[in-house]
């Protein structure tokens, strides 16, 4: 069964082990598992445990975010600011900025669609 919530994780896995130039055999030893299980992981066959996705970051040097949430380590500076600030917003705050933003979002798409019809 393959993971289609996560497939990030595995290519996350295969390529810092490459970086590393550790075989997939060498990684299993390091972390106590089967290099089928490594396998698995990397070809997004098999969630790893937690403990498990603990010792591969350790290892491969992947920070935990990267590995939790990979899409994450992708947004740029302002995609981070953005979300802190949401993050820090009470409910009644919430509901403002997302009344604000549907108004903005509808009012740029709207001159960007006039622009180009």
């Amino acid at each position: 069964m393959v993971f289609a919530e996560i497939p990030q994780i595995g290519n996350i896995v295969s390529s810092a082990r490459k970086n590393m130039g550790m075989t997939q055999i060498e990684l299993a030893r390091k972390i106590g598992v089967t290099k089928q299980t490594i396998s698995a992981v990397e070809n997004n066959h098999r969630l790893p445990q937690l403990d498990v996705l603990y010792r591969i970051g350790i290892v491969l040097e992947i920070p935990a975010e990267t590995i939790l949430y990979p899409r994450r380590a992708a947004w740029t500076p302002l995609q981070h600011k953005v979300i802190g600030v949401v993050l820090s917003c009470t409910e009644n705050e919430l509901m403002a900025v997302d009344e604000v933003t549907d108004s903005v979002l509808r009012a740029l798409r709207r001159d960007v669609s006039e622009k180009q019809g």
